[in-house]
C-alpha cells in the first residue's frame, strides 16, 4: 500500500525486503565453495563445521551481507527496506534491524506497530534504539480503527505525550516520505 501511495504521488520507488532467503541463496553458493575447499586456519567461518553446513545447506550471513545486497538505481526518489519483527529482532548471524539501519544510514525510519492494546509500550521501547542512531521514526499504526476508543487514545498519547509523528494511513505515510524527499 505504501509503495502504491508513493507511486500515485509520482515518486520513483524501489522496495527491498529484509529477505533472508535471497541472502541465504548467496551464502549457500558460498557454502558450496567452502565445502569443496580445504579448511584454512583463520577462515572467517572456521568455527562452523562442515557437518553444520551440510545439515543446514548454508553458512551464517551477516548484516553487512544483507546491506551489501541492496543496490538502488540512480533514478530512485524513495527506497524502502522492510525489516521484520521489530528493532531488536535478529535478521542475521550478527545483527538486528537496528544494525541494518545503522549500516544503511536511511534518511527516514518508519516503525510499524499495531494500534491496539500494548501499542504505547511497544512503540516507545522500539523508538529508543533508532533515536540512539539519530532517527525519530515515523510511527505507522497498523489496522487503526478511528471508532475504537483505545486506538484513538493510543494515538493521542503517542503524539501528545511522546511527541511522535504518528500516521494511520498509507497515504499519510506516503505524504511524510515525499516531504522528506523534498526537504
Amino acid at each position: 500500500m505504501l509503495a502504491v501511495a508513493l507511486v500515485q504521488r509520482l515518486v520513483a520507488v524501489a522496495v527491498e525486503r529484509d529477505d533472508h532467503w535471497e541472502c541465504r541463496e548467496r551464502v549457500e553458493r558460498q557454502a558450496h565453495r567452502v565445502d569443496r575447499a580445504e579448511p584454512r586456519v583463520g577462515d572467517e567461518h572456521d568455527d562452523i563445521g562442515r557437518e553444520q553446513v551440510r545439515e543446514l545447506g548454508l553458512l551464517p550471513f551477516t548484516t553487512a551481507d544483507l546491506a551489501g545486497g541492496i543496490e538502488w538505481p540512480a533514478s530512485i526518489d524513495v527506497g524502502l527496506v522492510e525489516g521484520v519483527g521489530g528493532p531488536r529482532s535478529p535478521i542475521s548471524d550478527d545483527g538486528d534491524n537496528v544494525a541494518l539501519a545503522q549500516l544503511l544510514a536511511p534518511d527516514v525510519v518508519v516503525l510499524v506497530a499495531d494500534a491496539g492494546l500494548g501499542t504505547i509500550n511497544a512503540v516507545v521501547l522500539s523508538c529508543g534504539p533508532y533515536a540512539a542512531l539519530g532517527h525519530d521514526p515515523i510511527v505507522a499504526l497498523n489496522r487503526d480503527d478511528h471508532e475504537d476508543v483505545l486506538h484513538r487514545r493510543n494515538r493521542a498519547w503517542l503524539t501528545e505525550r511522546w511527541q511522535l509523528d504518528v500516521v494511520v494511513r498509507a497515504t499519510e505515510l506516503g505524504a511524510r516520505l515525499v516531504a522528506s524527499v523534498d526537504s
